[in-house]
């Protein structure tokens, strides 16, 4: 399960949809975004004037900053569990081969 991010809590998971983040406006703190990362959504004003028009024309690294938010929360518990089935792996390994030898 991924977690809300830093203590401030911007970025907060949505229950049982991985890809889907509640992002609080940096402006106005009592309104929350809802992010999609799969689709490259986010129900922000920025998202819908600038960045939808902007994707919709091709460019498809135009980002809002609730989207950049829930994709980095995203990144790092992805990296989290990565390194935790390397760290397993190498254990194996280096049991492999103390058994070996």
């Amino acid at each position: 399960m991924i977690r809300a991010t830093k203590p401030e809590m911007h970025v907060k998971p949505i229950d049982g949809e991985l890809l889907r983040f509640h992002v609080r406006s940096r402006t106005r703190k009592d309104i929350w975004h809802l992010v999609d990362v799969m689709e490259n959504a986010c129900s922000c004003e920025q998202y819908a004037f600038r960045v939808g028009p902007q994707l919709s024309r091709g460019q498809s690294c135009a980002r809002c900053w609730h989207l950049t938010q829930a994709r980095e929360c995203l990144l790092d518990y992805l990296l989290k569990h990565i390194q935790v089935e390397i760290d397993k792996t190498q254990a194996v390994e280096l049991l492999r081969y103390e058994c070996n030898h």
